[in-house]
């Protein structure tokens, strides 16, 4: 399962990052809503986990523009 993790606190970021790959997900990283768009117009991720204030674009405006613009996927706002 590939899980894209939306947060611009990096210990955070890297603290999850840890406990869903010792379960054997495949797991990526964006700092921001902004970045994490890109990676998925390019990779199918199964879930994403973004958090609720960020810098460029928090959780809440991430999630409406994932909903409305790419396919749909789970979210999960921390």
């Amino acid at each position: 399962m590939k899980v894209l993790i939306v947060e611009d606190n990096q210990v955070n970021a890297h603290m999850l990052q840890n406990m869903l790959r010792e379960s054997n997900y495949d797991v990526a990283i964006s700092s921001d809503g902004s970045e994490a768009l890109e990676q998925l117009k390019k990779v199918r991720f199964d879930v994403v986990i973004t958090d609720w204030m960020m810098p460029n674009m928090d959780g809440t405006e991430l999630i409406r523009t994932i909903r409305s613009s790419i396919q749909p996927v789970p979210m999960i706002l921390m």
